[in-house]
């Protein structure tokens, strides 16, 4: 199937269900697999809450009884709060500030966030089929992602800096719009690069944000991080950048 660019973005769009690369090749399945369900506001219980804070889950439990334990968060009466902050042994001041920063963190959409760094070399290298670490609330930021990683390297600096986190969706098509961000992934590297078409369109360049140059030495004059290319054929996958959040630590995650 030949279609313009504009046409599958349009199709995508309008039914983001679609696996496009069935679509235009026949081939996989009509429909993405669905996505991992992120927990909702209305979700977390107190039942949650005792078994993520509390270490003396059982005895809290038989205390609180199995009504309060089904009861979400935000749905507390004055006198449900005060009975948890009782047998929780802690002050109702802090227990409904602590409730209501749990509330809201639970708002918005939350994304997975993948520990890609656990998923080097040629078997797991599939960020999706990577081991989830936890998720993040992207409220409206990046509603459009599937998933988050953390960026590793100094080759994207300064708009992509260790340690930020990117939001991703899988480009199914493969169809880039020249110059932007993508995650691509071999068989054995992942790499965030901002992408263009090779001469013969057989490929993409990939070229780093950042443009410093060895000083001195045998490669003085020469970038850093020189643009390289990748063959279509060595690709796995590709992902759209849906946008970054930016953090000051590290974390061992992209390569250069």
């Amino acid at each position: 199937v030949s279609m313009q660019p504009d046409k599958i973005k349009s199709i995508s769009l309008k039914y983001p269900e679609l696996n496009i690369h069935w679509l235009l090749t026949g081939n996989g399945e009509m429909f993405k697999e669905p996505q991992p369900s992120a927990p909702s506001a209305h979700s977390l219980t107190v039942g949650d809450l005792i078994k993520k804070y509390n270490t003396s889950k059982s005895d809290v439990a038989k205390k609180l009884g199995n009504d309060l334990l089904k009861k979400s968060l935000s749905d507390l009466t004055d006198e449900e709060k005060g009975k948890l902050s009782f047998t929780l042994n802690a002050d109702y001041a802090d227990l409904v500030t602590g409730l209501e920063l749990m509330r809201r963190e639970s708002t918005g959409k939350l994304v997975p966030v993948f520990d890609v760094q656990a998923a080097t070399g040629s078997h797991q290298v599939d960020v999706y089929n990577s081991i989830q670490t936890g998720w993040i609330n992207v409220g409206d930021l990046l509603k459009d992602s599937e998933g988050a990683i953390y960026v590793y390297g100094n080759s994207m600096i300064p708009c992509y800096p260790p340690g930020c986190l990117l939001g991703l969706r899988e480009n199914l098509d493969r169809i880039i719009e020249t110059g932007n961000v993508y995650v691509v992934e071999t068989e054995n590297n992942r790499y965030i690069k901002r992408l263009y078409y090779n001469d013969d369109k057989t490929g993409y360049i990939c070229i780093s944000d950042n443009h410093r140059k060895h000083d001195n030495g045998p490669m003085e004059g020469s970038y850093f991080y020189p643009p390289f290319e990748i063959p279509f054929e060595m690709i796995k996958k590709t992902f759209i950048v849906t946008g970054v959040i930016k953090r000051n630590s590290n974390s061992l995650i992209i390569n250069d």
